[in-house]
């Protein structure tokens, strides 16, 4: 560890200070000083049974319709297979020999059409998610193998990598790329969801877990104007060849509530009590759950969970207030 001290210490003062615009390359670059490389994947993905949701990416030296070639192929790869199987264990593989058989043949076209000819890949899983973080670096020419060196420089490196990419995106909150994008095939089957998408659907809908588009949303989609107006969001479809590109945008509900209104359900989301809240703001408690009363019928939601959801999902700017100290008990009292 200590020969990559230089490379720990500029990586994670980059992610505490440099745009998300630029960071992943200048990470990346790091990286490449110590493990060449030409081309690189950085995955985030949900897993499901023996496939996956991809719900980030980031790509380097990569076409963008890599994703859903990968996406079509993916039982097939028995790299993704064995790092999903062996997690936090690093795996050097020569493409070649892995997909020799022909029950591969997908998948080693694949990995020629990207010239993925060799790689090394590492996959994760995030305690503070549930999700799965894999960061993939592959080399063009064909017996251009990664060491076993390189191999282990992978397995101490790429976990700092993957951490120092998600603090750089909690630090710079507003450019994340792609985050208010899903992609689907026609039939409604999500190959991608980001962020945002995730979080204004699942208000739409609760227990929406990313594998297909809602019915209602498709139903919509099909009609002309192919959009989707609901209660919470709003989404515009783009067809390209057999796949739906889907942007969502929030519905600006919150205009609707009074600046009284936006104070309490901020104060309420935040985790306070109604009557902590009427201690906060000065306000009788009855008149706190009027308030509230009146905030749920505007925004459409029923619970406060829904509200801290709608709030983060929102953009509203807030910040969870602490919660108030208990009173100090009166002499003599127990």
């Amino acid at each position: 560890m200590e020969s990559h001290a230089s490379f720990l210490l500029a990586l994670y003062r980059g992610a505490r200070t440099m745009p998300t615009t630029d960071f992943p390359e200048f990470a990346l670059g790091l990286l490449k000083g110590v493990i060449r490389f030409e081309k690189a994947r950085s995955t985030t993905v949900e897993l499901q049974g023996e496939g996956a949701v991809v719900r980030a990416i980031l790509l380097h030296n990569e076409p963008d319709g890599m994703v859903l070639d990968w996406a079509e192929v993916m039982r097939q790869d028995k790299v993704f297979h064995g790092v999903r199987d062996n997690l936090g264990r690093t795996m050097n593989y020569h493409a070649n020999s892995l997909f020799a058989g022909p029950d591969t043949a997908l998948m080693r076209d694949y990995a020629n059409r990207y010239q993925h000819r060799n790689g090394v890949v590492l996959m994760e899983r995030d305690p503070l998610t549930g999700l799965h973080d894999s960061l993939a670096l592959y080399r063009v020419g064909d017996a251009d193998h990664f060491s076993a060196t390189e191999q282990r420089a992978m397995q101490l490196l790429a976990p700092h990598v993957q951490e120092a990419l998600h603090i750089n995106q909690q630090t710079q909150q507003d450019a994340q790329p792609h985050g208010d994008l899903a992609i689907a095939h026609f039939d409604g089957a999500v190959q991608f969801c980001g962020p945002a998408f995730h979080a204004l659907a699942q208000l739409e809908w609760p227990d929406w877990r990313a594998l297909r588009l809602p019915a209602e949303l498709l139903d919509a989609l099909a009609r002309p104007g192919g959009s989707y107006n609901g209660r919470h969001l709003l989404v515009s479809c783009t067809a390209r060849e057999r796949w739906l590109y889907l942007r969502a945008r929030k519905h600006f509900k919150f205009a609707q509530l009074s600046p009284r209104e936006l104070e309490v359900a901020r104060c309420y989301a935040g985790g306070l009590s109604s009557k902590e809240v009427a201690q906060r703001l000065g306000l009788a408690p009855a008149t706190v759950r009027n308030f509230l009363q009146k905030v749920y019928q505007k925004l459409e939601i029923s619970d406060k969970a829904q509200l801290a959801t709608a709030i983060t999902a929102s953009a509203v700017p807030w910040s969870p207030p602490p919660r108030l100290a208990a009173a100090p008990r009166a002499a003599g009292r127990p």
